[in-house]
C-alpha cells in the first residue's frame, strides 16, 4: 500500500524513528483537540477502521483522554466471517 507515494511500512518506520513519548503526547494532544473540536465528547463510540500501526494507539488514547470509546473495526476480514457482526438488514423482525 502507497501513502504519499512512499511504501506504508517505511511511512511508519519514519514515525517510529522520530517517536519519543513527548512527540506522542503532542500527537495525542492535538488529535483529542481535534476530535472535540468535531464534536466528540464523553461516552462517545468512535469507530477506529485503520492499520495496527503506532498512529493507531493516538487515535485510542486521544479518544481515551475525551472519555470517548474507540470502537475498534476490524479490516482484514474479508466477505463472511463466522466472527462478523449480523447485517442489521438480516436481522429478524
Amino acid at each position: 500500500m502507497d501513502v504519499w507515494g512512499v511504501e506504508e511500512r517505511y511511512v511508519v518506520l519514519a514515525y517510529l524513528m522520530r517517536m519519543n513519548v513527548d512527540v506522542m503526547w503532542l500527537d495525542i494532544v492535538r488529535l483529542a483537540a481535534f476530535l472535540e473540536e468535531s464534536g466528540v465528547k464523553k461516552n462517545d463510540t468512535v469507530a477506529v477502521f485503520t492499520t495496527n500501526s503506532p498512529e493507531m494507539y493516538v487515535i485510542i488514547l486521544a479518544l481515551s483522554k475525551l472519555s470517548a470509546v474507540a470502537g475498534l473495526v476490524n479490516i482484514n476480514l474479508r466477505g463472511t466471517s463466522p466472527f462478523a457482526e449480523p447485517n442489521i438488514t438480516d436481522l429478524p423482525r
